[in-house]
């Protein structure tokens, strides 16, 4: 299995890195966890986020913003552990061929635009769930 771990994640790696030459990935572990880090700044005039994706292989990516520092508020869709809330698991199924470059990233980008309006009215004006079952 450990094999087929390093597959999906050597493919992840791959597609991030050729659409988003802002990234650079590394495989870590025994080939069973990918980490992916880079900039993200969706509009010229937004400070850039630096961004962190850990992905093990059949588990949906966790995403951290490193800086700026932003601290865990439910109101802006983070867990309580720091990663963010990019979509509801009711609605999207994550599996092993699931792009993170495709998905992931582009809602990482879409996260950040709400979480910029949200600095400024106070209101997410993004689609919202509950995150009373957090994980």
């Amino acid at each position: 299995m450990a094999n087929s771990n390093y597959q999906i994640l050597y493919r992840q790696k791959r597609l991030i890195e050729k659409d988003y030459t802002c990234f650079r990935c590394n495989i870590h572990g025994h080939g069973d966890t990918l980490k992916c880090r880079g900039i993200l700044q969706p509009l010229d005039n937004i400070e850039p986020y630096d961004i962190e994706i850990i992905q093990v292989p059949g588990i949906s990516p966790k995403v951290y913003i490193k800086n700026p520092k932003i601290d865990y508020n439910p109101k802006i869709h983070m867990y309580k552990a720091g990663h963010l809330c990019l979509y509801y698991p009711a609605e999207f199924m994550w599996n092993t061929s699931t792009s993170i470059a495709q998905y992931t990233i582009p809602w990482i980008n879409e996260w950040i635009l709400y979480y910029e309006i949200y600095k400024i009215t106070g209101i997410w004006e993004g689609v919202s769930a509950s995150h009373s079952n957090e994980k």
